[in-house]
């Protein structure tokens, strides 16, 4: 999975096409509280306008345009394609292996069998 810098429209980068790292350095990034990783490079240091408790709060500070994000690209996908968010082209971060597990189902009713038939009883 590969991680971006993102911005929603009205921020100062947004209709930039050429953008460094330092320019984006000089603007506050929303980023998770207390130092925890987000992908940004360690050795890098950037403003933090905001710490966030969430990633879903970090998408919605960025799409106000007062902050840039680093956000994994499949995520921000969606945002993009609703015009409230641009990836900036700054190419310094690594993609992160992602793993799914399944397993069969230890019962013989799952979550949707036990959910359809009280679906079904609803009238419309």
């Amino acid at each position: 999975m590969g991680y971006g810098v993102y911005c929603g429209p009205g921020h100062p980068l947004h209709a930039q096409l050429d953008i460094s790292l330092e320019d984006g350095v000089r603007q506050p990034f929303a980023a998770p509280a207390g130092g925890a990783p987000d992908h940004w490079p360690r050795e890098i240091n950037r403003e933090i306008g905001a710490e966030l408790t969430s990633l879903q709060v970090g998408i919605d500070f960025c799409c106000t345009g007062e902050f840039l994000a680093v956000l994994p690209d499949p995520v921000a996908r969606r945002y993009i394609s609703q015009d409230n968010l641009r990836r900036l082209p700054v190419e310094h971060f690594t993609a992160t292996a992602m793993d799914a597990v399944y397993r069969e189902p230890l019962g013989s009713r799952t979550k949707i069998d036990t959910l359809l038939p009280a679906l079904r009883e609803i009238p419309l």
